[in-house]
């Protein structure tokens, strides 16, 4: 199957091939290619109050970034290489009292993963 429908990808596909200007970039399981993503282990929220959340969550030792969607105000927080912070920031969100109206770890995105292996190589054919 050849799409750029990148759910479709993650739904009926056990391997996954990138192949951009007759060269194949990536080929692996769309779970693989996920953990190629910043937002692999990442931890998504929705709240009110925007503010002290993002306060908080920068606090924690394992966040390496916080940053607030501007279109719809989201906060995610990116995990430092190699960490787990899921249970970290349950954990604060609690003991601050700050409520969330959702919390979600982040699998990864395959479409940034795809924009970054295929525009990683167009930039080096214009080099």
């Amino acid at each position: 199957m050849s799409t750029h429908i990148l759910e479709e990808v993650h739904a009926v596909c056990t391997r996954a091939i990138i192949i951009a200007q007759g060269k194949v970039l990536a080929d692996a399981s769309p779970a693989e290619l996920e953990a190629r993503s910043r937002y692999h282990q990442a931890v998504s929220l929705t709240t009110a109050n925007v503010a002290a959340a993002k306060e908080a969550l920068s606090r924690i030792a394992d966040v390496a970034a916080v940053e607030i969607d501007p279109q719809d105000h989201r906060i995610t927080a990116f995990p430092k290489p190699g960490r787990q912070i899921f249970a970290a920031i349950s954990d604060l969100l609690k003991a601050q009292g700050i409520q969330v109206s959702e919390l979600q770890l982040e699998s990864g995105r395959m479409d940034e993963v795809f924009r970054t292996i295929t525009q990683g190589e167009a930039m080096e054919a214009h080099a």
